[in-house]
């Protein structure tokens, strides 16, 4: 099943899309807040995302 994530919009999270070629788009919902990244995936591939070493502290949250 496929849900929209969010991680924080850093250079790492963006290449690993890129390259994966998975669609995203940026979002700050305020003015304070910081730059998030969105996108559709599995769980499973979140997984592998998480698993990687350059990204195994970055937070990848499930968007409800």
């Amino acid at each position: 099943m496929f849900h929209y994530y969010q991680a924080p919009a850093i250079l790492e999270v963006a290449r690993y899309l890129i390259q994966g070629n998975r669609e995203f788009y940026t979002h700050k919902p305020s003015m304070d807040a910081p730059l998030q990244i969105r996108f559709l995936a599995s769980e499973e591939y979140v997984k592998k995302m998480q698993a990687r070493p350059f990204l195994k502290h970055i937070p990848i949250t499930i968007k409800a």
